[in-house]
């Protein structure tokens, strides 16, 4: 097949600005990556993350993570991560695989550029996901409960308000 398909361009959008977007915290996820050989010949994993909005939805930023490299390493492992894995499994296509679309929050930053590159969005730090707070309790008053296993001597046992709502919405 040529490139020449009988395309008309009235029917293709036009691409989207590359400049960077401003330097912040992102929605991002990953959505594709190719195993590749870097300029200086060693293995290497190249990551596109895309921002997932709702601000500059659709923008792209590339990772690329060097084989055998102790950063690289490290900031794979902190992308898996804010992913919501362990990270602390072997590396492995199936580990990658796992870490594919899913939502992560990620600051990003503006590389200068160099090597006749123009200035580009990186990663700058990859955010662990924020713990899921169990619901906060309101402190209620204790109030005196009569107990009747002794009809003579009335006891005072002190429960919480609430505790039986306490239990039903915990064990759902």
């Amino acid at each position: 097949m040529s490139f020449f398909d009988g395309t008309n361009l009235s029917q293709v959008e036009e691409t989207g600005d590359y400049t960077p977007i401003p330097e912040g915290e992102y929605t991002l996820e990953a959505t594709a990556y190719e195993e590749k050989v870097s300029s200086a010949g060693n293995q290497m994993l190249k990551v596109e993350y895309t921002v997932t909005g709702p601000q500059f939805a659709g923008r792209k930023i590339f990772e690329n993570y060097v084989k055998g490299q102790p950063v690289a390493y490290g900031r794979l492992k902190s992308w898996i991560i804010s992913s919501g894995l362990s990270g602390d499994q072997e590396v492995s296509q199936p580990l990658i695989n796992s870490a594919m679309n899913r939502r992560f929050q990620a600051n990003i930053s503006i590389d200068p550029g160099s090597n006749g590159y123009g200035p580009q969005n990186k990663v700058k730090s990859f955010l662990k996901p924020q713990q899921q707070q169990a619901p906060q309790m309101q402190q209620q008053p204790v109030q005196p409960v009569q107990t009747t296993a002794n009809p003579q001597a009335v006891q005072q046992e002190q429960i919480p308000n609430g505790n039986a709502q306490f239990n039903a919405q915990w064990s759902k």
